[in-house]
């Protein structure tokens, strides 16, 4: 192979790891993966004056993600597990989607949910939820 075939190769070479590295591609032994470039993430906030446990929501693809930065006692169950308190807040990685947020007050009862959904569209890269006390909800059935 000539001089110039061989430097025309290699800069063929780079300019295709640098459009893998730019559209966020990978290989690996079976061939080539390619990854999301863009990511979203959704931030739940809670400004209400209420400790909340098990709080959650459902990405579009389908995944429960779970937002407990803190540790509360939960009275019905009587034992400390993941949660929200007052003034907190937690951020998720997601995939965009539409669901109700669903969690439990942490001094007991039932399930509840937001009346309206929580929208994570494609177009945001962060979305910010902030649950107040005014925040429409309903018991989860």
């Amino acid at each position: 192979m000539k001089r110039s075939q061989s430097q025309a190769l290699l800069l063929g070479s780079i300019a295709g790891i640098a459009l893998f590295s730019l559209l966020g591609c990978s290989l690996d032994g079976a061939g080539i993966s390619v990854s999301s470039a863009t990511s979203h993430s959704l931030t739940i906030s809670n400004s209400s004056s209420s400790a909340l446990s098990f709080v959650r929501w459902t990405d579009g693809k389908g995944v429960k993600q779970v937002f407990s930065p803190d540790t509360i006692y939960d009275a019905t169950l009587q034992k400390t597990v993941g949660g929200m308190l007052p003034g907190s807040k937690a951020t998720q990685a997601v995939a965009p989607g539409s669901n109700p947020l669903l969690f439990f007050f942490a001094d007991g009862g039932v399930e509840y949910r937001t009346v309206g959904v929580v929208t994570v569209d494609s177009s945001a890269k962060e979305t910010i939820f902030v649950l107040t006390d005014a925040t429409a909800t309903t018991i989860n059935q």
